[in-house]
């Protein structure tokens, strides 16, 4: 396994796919219960590094949170990858990021942001790979 394989799986995985070489899906990205550890903000559409910087500075600034991952989603956007220590439902993990592009990105076109909270919100193409 590669280093890139390893840290994913600790940051954001949150099955027993984890601790094994199996290669991960989306699904892994879920517990059992349908709790998860990994959040994704995208901004697309053009994506625009700018305006998404203004949440990486503003959540580890005004909130106090280790900085997020930054991802290229391979096609018009770019995305924040949180990693949360212990799995969260997906209704409150939405709420998060929801609340964080009020915050961040209120003046954005809506239909540009994507929030991602959940084994079926994340597709396949977030793991492809790994």
């Amino acid at each position: 396994m590669s280093r890139l394989q390893i840290e994913f799986r600790r940051l954001f995985v949150a099955t027993e796919a984890a601790s094994t070489d199996a290669a991960i899906t989306a699904s892994d990205l879920a517990d059992s219960e349908g709790r998860v550890r990994a959040l994704v903000l995208e901004l697309a559409r053009p994506a625009d590094w700018q305006q998404l910087a203004d949440v990486w500075k503003g959540v580890q600034t005004e909130l106090d949170l280790p900085a997020p991952a930054i991802a290229v989603n391979g096609t018009d956007g770019m995305q924040l990858w949180f990693s949360m220590a212990m799995p969260l439902d997906a209704a409150p993990a939405h709420a998060f990021l929801d609340a964080l592009r009020l915050r961040y990105l209120a003046a954005v076109k809506p239909d540009r942001v994507s929030l991602l909270a959940g084994a079926g919100s994340i597709g396949e193409a977030a793991v492809i790979g790994l």
